[in-house]
């Protein structure tokens, strides 16, 4: 069975963690208050296929790690006017992308090696002019940075439907 791909953990689950932490309330009565969550969480998963039947090294399973943190701190600074932040930012990151075979079947130099970073920075302004009036400023900046790294340079830069050269990241 090893020789098709099976390996003696074959399609199992090493783990699965989740940790998650909350926390909020106030720092000045009436005035200032925070709100901050983290949350991790940790994966490993082994893949029929992954590593391939030649590769004589540890059947290495796919791990995935996503840990999310977030920040709210509020200031009211009178019944008029409040500021409100908000920090948010997620790490995801996948060492063995591809070895669920759907790149065909793949050795732990061989496959990509995901490492994303997301990111939401805001602030706010809000302003009551009347009972019936208001006005709500926002300022915001998104990040997105998702690259793919190959971890060997035995892995193929071709793309196998025109032999054409994928750009390196």
């Amino acid at each position: 069975m090893q020789q098709s791909g099976v390996r003696p953990k074959g399609a199992a689950v090493d783990y699965i963690k989740n940790f998650n932490l909350n926390a909020g309330g106030p720092i000045l009565k009436n005035r200032l208050f925070y709100f901050a969550a983290l949350n991790d969480q940790r994966t490993a998963v082994h893949f029929v296929g992954f590593p391939s039947p030649t590769w004589r090294g540890a059947a290495e399973p796919d791990t995935t790690n996503i840990t999310s943190v977030l920040a709210n701190p509020t200031y009211q600074l009178n019944s008029k006017n409040r500021f409100q932040a908000t920090l948010s930012r997620q790490v995801y990151d996948k060492i063995n992308r591809g070895a669920d075979s759907s790149n065909g079947t793949q050795d732990p130099e061989s496959v990509w090696h995901e490492h994303d970073v997301l990111a939401v920075y805001q602030g706010l302004w809000n302003l009551v002019l009347t009972d019936k009036q208001f006005v709500d400023t926002r300022v915001s900046y998104n990040s997105i940075n998702f690259p793919l790294n190959l971890k060997t340079d035995k892995q193929t830069l071709l793309d196998s439907t025109n032999q054409h050269p994928h750009p390196r990241q």
